[in-house]
């Protein structure tokens, strides 16, 4: 007489063989026990709000953290400032400029170089941003 089918967790957790085939068989293990975790993706670089909102051409939040005392020259994980993140990201829109201004008003390095040495204005002349160009040069951009 055939024997019945076992239930589907009995058939889908027993080996082949069936039970008696588990008793000389150890245990499994992860192949490395020693092994680290996986690490999760590393964390992106921190953004300070300022550059945020510089870098989306928010006018009026870049004045109100301003206003609120925020570091026209903050620097994010990179060391860009936000002026710098607004040349290298932006494309010279108007909104970007009136950014640029406010941020040079409140103090930003027009000078503040990238990590190979190229200054703000050096970039938004590269990047064909005149006016951008134009204004940080006015704030002593060299």
């Amino acid at each position: 007489m055939a024997r019945p089918a076992a239930s589907l967790p009995e058939a889908a957790t027993a080996p082949p063989g069936g039970a008696a085939a588990t008793q000389d068989v150890p245990p499994l293990r992860a192949s490395a026990p020693e092994a680290a975790p996986l690490a999760a993706a590393p964390p992106r670089p921190a953004v300070p709000r300022l550059q945020q909102a510089a870098l989306r051409g928010e006018v009026e939040r870049v004045r109100a953290l301003l206003d609120a005392g925020a570091a026209a020259d903050a620097r994010d994980a990179r060391g860009r400032t936000a002026l710098l993140a607004l040349v290298l990201q932006g494309d010279g829109r108007p909104d970007q400029v009136e950014v640029a201004r406010l941020l040079l008003e409140a103090g930003a390095d027009p000078n503040a170089a990238d990590a190979d040495g190229v200054t703000p204005l050096q970039h938004a002349r590269r990047r064909g941003q005149d006016e951008l160009a134009r204004l940080i040069e006015a704030h002593g951009g060299r």
